[in-house]
C-alpha cells in the first residue's frame, strides 16, 4: 500500500499487571473507512480505542494519525480532533442537551453563533427533536440520550470518530435505528469511523473493514465478506456464527442490488411458498391460468388485483421503534410490512429497496410468499424480487 493510512498501529503492544491486553498488533485503516474490532470480552477491542486517542500509551510499537505518531500531538488538542462515544454516553447531567452538544466546538473557541447554527445541523441530522435541546439528560430515554452523546462526538465535525460498544444498553429497535442512523452518516461524511462491538451481526450491518481480535491479538481482518466466505480459522467461523453464516451474507446485500426492473402491469396475489417449492409439479393448465393475462382469462372469472404503489396497510419497520427511533422512510434497511389487516387490493407484500435481502426472506416466510415488490422512499414500484433471485445470489460478495 503507497497511500497512508488515516489510522496505523505497528507492533502496539499495552500490559497491565504484566498481562497483555494487546499484544504485538499492527493495522491499518483508510480515509473513510468503516472499521469495526469485534471480539469477545477482553480481547483488546477498548485498549486499541484508547491508543488511538492517546488515553493511554503504547509500552512498545507505535499508533499513528495521518501519519503522524501519535506520541508527538499535544494530548488534549488532539483528543478535541476526534470524536468519542461510548456505551455509558457520559452525558454532563447539569448541562442541558444543547449545552453538551456544545461542548467541543465551545472548547475549541467557536463564537456562539457558530455554535448554535453546529447545534442545530447535528441535531437536525441525527434526528434529535429540537424540544429536546432544553432538556437535561435525565430527562431523555436511553435511545435519546445516545443520539445526544454521537451528536456531541459530531458537533466539531472530526475526521475521526471513535465508538465503543456504543449501542449496546440499547433496546433492539432503538439499536437498529441507530445503526442505520449511523450508516446513513458515514455514506453522506466519508469520515473515518472505528467502532467497538462484541456483536457479529452488528459489525456485518456497519463495517467496511472488519477486525476479528481474540487474546490481544488480531486473528483475521479484511473486508466482511471475504471473511464470512472463507474464515481462516475455527474460532474466526465459530465467532461469525458457524452454519447462519450464508444467513449472514444476506445481511451484507440490499434489496435494491438484485431487484429486476418492475413494468407497471397487473399482478396477481403472491405466490405461496408451498406452490412455489412444488412449481414443477403442478399442472400446467393451473400455472398458466394463474398467470394468464386479462385476456386470456376464463369469462366470468374474477379479476386479477393491480398492485397498487402506496399502500396504507403496510408501514416501515422502524416506524414500531417509537420516539427513540425517530424513523425515516429512507433509513437503511427499512423493511415495508404489512399492518395485521390484509390489503386492501390483495396485492403482493412490498419491501423497502433499502433492505437486506435476509429482511427480505424472512418476509417471505414469515407471510409465505415468494415473491415482493420493491418501493423506493416515496413507496412507489421500482421493482420486484423472488426467491430464487435470493438463493441463486446469496454467495455473490
Amino acid at each position: 500500500m503507497s497511500e497512508k493510512p488515516m489510522i496505523e498501529l505497528k507492533g502496539a503492544s499495552k500490559s497491565y499487571n504484566g498481562a497483555p491486553a494487546v499484544d504485538g498488533l499492527s493495522l491499518r485503516i483508510a480515509a473513510g473507512a468503516f472499521c469495526v474490532l469485534v471480539g469477545p470480552s477482553g480481547c483488546g477491542k477498548s485498549t486499541v480505542l484508547r491508543m488511538i486517542n492517546a488515553m493511554i500509551a503504547p509500552d512498545a510499537g507505535a499508533v499513528e494519525l495521518r501519519g503522524r505518531s501519535v506520541a508527538s500531538f499535544d494530548p488534549t488538542a488532539l483528543r478535541r480532533s476526534i470524536g468519542y462515544v461510548i456505551q455509558s454516553v457520559g452525558l454532563f447531567p447539569h448541562w442541558t442537551v444543547a449545552a453538551n452538544i456544545a461542548a467541543v466546538p465551545r472548547l475549541l473557541g467557536w463564537d456562539e453563533k457558530r455554535i448554535a447554527a453546529r447545534v442545530a445541523e447535528i441535531a437536525g441530522s441525527l434526528q434529535v427533536d429540537p424540544v429536546l435541546l432544553t432538556r437535561y439528560p435525565r430527562e431523555l430515554s436511553g435511545g435519546q440520550q445516545q443520539r445526544v452523546g454521537v451528536a456531541r462526538a459530531l458537533a466539531a465535525d472530526p475526521d475521526i470518530l471513535l465508538m465503543d460498544e456504543p449501542f449496546a444498553a440499547l433496546d433492539p429497535l432503538s439499536r437498529a435505528a441507530l445503526q442505520n442512523e449511523l450508516r446513513r452518516l458515514h455514506a453522506a461524511s466519508g469520515r473515518t469511523i472505528v467502532f467497538v462491538t462484541h456483536d457479529m451481526n452488528e459489525a456485518l450491518r456497519l463495517a467496511s473493514q472488519i477486525v476479528v481480535m481474540n487474546a490481544g491479538r488480531i486473528v483475521e481482518a479484511g473486508d466482511p465478506a471475504a471473511i464470512l466466505l472463507r474464515p481462516r480459522s475455527d474460532f474466526v467461523r465459530g465467532f461469525l456464527g458457524g452454519e447462519d453464516l450464508p444467513l449472514k451474507l444476506l445481511d451484507r446485500r440490499a434489496v435494491a442490488e438484485i431487484a429486476r426492473p418492475f413494468a407497471a402491469r397487473v399482478v396477481s396475489d403472491p405466490l405461496p411458498l408451498a406452490e412455489r417449492a412444488g412449481g414443477a409439479a403442478r399442472p400446467s393448465a393451473e400455472r398458466a391460468a394463474h398467470d394468464a393475462p386479462p385476456s386470456a382469462q376464463t369469462p366470468g372469472a374474477a379479476a386479477p388485483r393491480v398492485a397498487r404503489t402506496s399502500d396504507a396497510s403496510t408501514r416501515s419497520f422502524a416506524e414500531r421503534a417509537g420516539d427513540d427511533a425517530r424513523p425515516r422512510a429512507e433509513s437503511t434497511g427499512a423493511i415495508l410490512r404489512p399492518s395485521t389487516e390484509p390489503p386492501p387490493d390483495g396485492g403482493a407484500m412490498r419491501i423497502a429497496a433499502t433492505a437486506t435481502l435476509r429482511q427480505a426472506l424472512a418476509l417471505m416466510l414469515e407471510h409465505r410468499c415468494a415473491r415482493l415488490l420493491v418501493v423506493n422512499a416515496s413507496g412507489e414500484i421500482t421493482g420486484e424480487i423472488d426467491i430464487n433471485d435470493i438463493v441463486a445470489r446469496h454467495d455473490l460478495a
